[in-house]
């Protein structure tokens, strides 16, 4: 089958996160931030991840989205901390990566991480899925970054790809100065309704540096 060609040519080094907007003051409007920075006290003790979503829709005036079917329990106790990090407690608890789309903080499932060293550098492979809201297509995010020393991180790369299931689909990043590069090949497999399997291989190639190499396969219950 064909793949679908995906290809980002820049003159810098790598593109930005293009995907939800992470949970940073200097990304978020201000309306956001203050609602974010607002002081709460929560309790909870074995609570479904959906109730406690509903408690703080309540009291914090925003929007949530959260995945079907996410059934985690929280027991989670903080007093007069900012609704940012309580949701960034959530979501370690739940599993859960949070962003904001559209004014609403949106969870979705931690599709999986593989990390790699190679040359005195890590590497970290983050990738998700959900519908694109057509019959057999999806949205793939892909985020690659990097490390020196594996504690601070910076994203080389994050691209969006659309494939079809079962067609193969291609990521190509390239430096156009020096002729770096990292290639990803994405595959999506319907397992069952509303699950997928995803696959994702991707190869790094730097001037002067080993090739880095890393495979991803995961599956994923779609909301």
């Amino acid at each position: 089958m064909k793949p679908i060609l995906f290809v980002l040519l820049i003159s810098g080094l790598f593109p930005a996160w293009a995907g939800g907007v992470p949970l940073t003051d200097q990304a978020l409007p201000k309306e956001l931030v203050a609602k974010l920075h607002k002081n709460i006290t929560v309790e909870f003790k074995e609570c479904a991840f959906s109730d406690v979503i509903e408690y703080l829709r309540k009291t914090s005036d925003l929007n949530f989205i959260v995945p079907r079917g996410s059934d985690t329990k929280i027991t989670l106790s903080l007093k007069n901390m900012p609704l940012k990090q309580v949701i960034g407690f959530l979501g370690e608890l739940a599993d859960l990566n949070a962003t904001v789309e559209d004014s609403s903080v949106v969870f979705r499932p931690k599709a999986g991480i593989a990390v790699a060293g190679t040359g005195g550098d890590h590497y970290k492979l983050e990738t998700s899925v959900e519908s694109a809201g057509s019959a057999h297509q999806y949205v793939v995010a892909v985020k690659i970054q990097r490390s020196p020393d594996g504690q601070k991180w910076d994203v080389l790369s994050a691209p969006k790809l659309l494939v079809r299931a079962g067609q193969e689909g291609k990521i190509e990043i390239k430096n156009e100065k020096s002729g770096d590069g990292i290639e990803c090949t994405v595959l999506v497999s319907e397992i069952a309704a509303g699950t997928v399997e995803m696959s994702v291989a991707c190869k790094l190639k730097e001037t002067g540096k080993p090739q880095w190499q890393s495979e991803l396969k995961t599956r994923i219950k779609l909301p």
